[in-house]
């Protein structure tokens, strides 16, 4: 299954498939849970670039029970057309288009095919000028059976499960910043307080978990929040676009939540040529290595080992530097 998913990643990101590739990659990825026919279609104009789009196809299940998004040929941007699953929380409830647009005052024109009648209900989710939605979206939503098996694979390794009893926080209060920066350099310590310098901010910044009712399911998507930065410093990651999306490649193999799926897509499709062509060559092989073969990083017990140098952290979590993977 990892090397499948492997393969689609790549492929999503690939120059080839320029403008097709976030849509490409999202129904190729749907169709490792089960290929569905499509029986529906929508035309619409988008509001973005005011261009008549259509007939998009998908299917029936998809549109009742799944997640629909569509993207307009013409500028790239993606639109909202059905979220039975609540993964975008700035539609308030709303399952789908027909939705979205009768709270306008508008309506969907049905036949045999879903025409949409206007279009200025579409919710574009990568325009530019709103910045990447499948950011917002990991900071608000968890699909509960991804939760649920985390917290499975947590529950099996004596370490997550010592984790999910305890719940510890990573707070400015339990980390201590002041005794970090006084650790040597190059531990891993010193180097998440320098992080948090670096950044100017705090990890009591993190927003909290909000739409998780299950209490232990709720400390699960806290605790991946919280260990976010973790990531980014044992993988040797900086804060830009490229190792963001390097970082949530990482996440989408080892958790599977869909918010790491979508952002590392969304996201490696804002790359520039030469940021996207080092993702591709070279970010990508390594991180799907990286995390096949690497300990489960959220059953890890990060907050015991700030005093251990990054070099040696990375050998017990079985990570190896990007700067001496063997690339081809």
């Amino acid at each position: 299954m990892l090397t499948r998913i492997a393969r689609l990643f790549v492929a999503a990101q690939s120059p080839v498939v320029s403008g097709r590739a976030n849509r490409l990659f999202v129904a190729r990825f749907a169709s490792t849970v089960g290929h569905q026919s499509p029986n529906l279609s929508i035309s619409y104009t988008c509001k973005v670039c005011n261009s008549r789009q259509g007939p998009k196809q998908f299917s029936r299940k998809s549109y009742q029970e799944g997640v629909v998004l569509v993207t307009c040929s013409g500028c790239d941007n993606h639109h909202i057309i059905a979220d039975n699953l609540g993964w975008f929380s700035d539609l308030k409830g709303k399952k789908n288009i027909e939705e979205i647009l009768k709270e306008k005052g508008e309506e969907v024109k049905r036949g045999l095919e879903l025409l949409l009648a206007g279009g200025s209900g579409l919710t574009a989710i990568m325009n530019p000028a709103r910045g990447d939605m499948v950011a917002a979206m990991g900071e608000t939503t968890a699909i509960q059976p991804v939760l649920q098996n985390i917290k499975k694979r947590m529950d099996s390794d004596d370490t997550g499960r010592e984790i999910l009893r305890l719940k510890p926080r990573i707070t400015e209060e339990s980390i201590d910043r002041m005794r970090l920066l006084k650790l040597p350099d190059g531990t891993f310590g010193r180097e998440y307080a320098r992080f948090l310098d670096d950044l100017n901010t705090s990890p009591d910044n993190r927003p909290q978990v909000k739409y998780v009712d299950d209490e232990d399911l709720l400390y699960v998507m806290r605790r991946y929040r919280e260990t976010h930065d973790f990531t980014h410093i044992l993988l040797e990651m900086k804060t830009n676009m490229l190792g963001e999306v390097t970082v949530k490649y990482f996440e989408a193999i080892q958790l599977g939540l869909p918010m790491a799926i979508l952002g590392s897509i969304f996201g490696g499709a804002r790359l520039l040529t030469n940021n996207r062509r080092e993702l591709i060559t070279r970010n990508i092989p390594w991180v799907f290595d990286q995390a096949t073969n690497a300990r489960l990083f959220i059953s890890f017990d990060w907050e015991n080992h700030f005093d251990i140098p990054i070099k040696e952290l990375q050998k017990v979590l079985n990570v190896t530097p990007i700067d001496v993977y063997p690339h081809v």
